[in-house]
């Protein structure tokens, strides 16, 4: 007879190795915040639209929008004054100055993400997003796997 040792994938937590172990929560203990992706390019004008977005955001042509620079990402809030004003198209306007900072050009593809509890648009540069998900998928070993 071969002795068997018990596989923790098998065995409740507290037989493993007579130790007991504490599960770690899959997510936090507050609500997740909601978030709505979308893609969008900018055009010739510096603007930006994507429908399903703006719609959870509620945004529509003659509202106005302030932008600002955070981090590697563009902040885009719904203003009473100042700012660029919603096109009849639904377009945002990115200003050139904060385009600049982040280095996004004209016709480039951007990630934008609603935050409607916020009233929020946060715009982010693909190379941004391929970063932050090779940080992920190296973290959890997903790269690692053989062919």
């Amino acid at each position: 007879m071969t002795s068997e040792r018990p596989v923790g994938l098998f065995v409740p937590p507290e037989v493993v190795a007579g130790h007991a172990v504490t599960p770690r929560p899959v997510c936090s203990p507050s609500p997740p915040m909601r978030l709505v992706p979308g893609m969008a390019a900018v055009d010739h004008s510096g603007r930006v639209r994507d429908t399903v977005v703006f719609g959870v955001l509620g945004w529509e042509p003659g509202g106005r929008t302030g932008v600002g620079v955070r981090a590697e990402a563009l902040l885009v809030r719904r203003v009473q004054q100042g700012g660029a004003m919603i096109d009849a198209r639904g377009r945002v306007f990115l200003p050139v100055a904060a385009r600049a900072q982040l280095g996004i050009a004209v016709g480039e593809r951007l990630l934008v993400v609603a935050v409607p509890d916020r009233d929020l648009l946060i715009v982010h540069r693909l190379s941004v997003v391929a970063a932050l998900l090779a940080g992920h998928y190296g973290d959890e070993g997903m790269l690692d796997v053989q062919r």
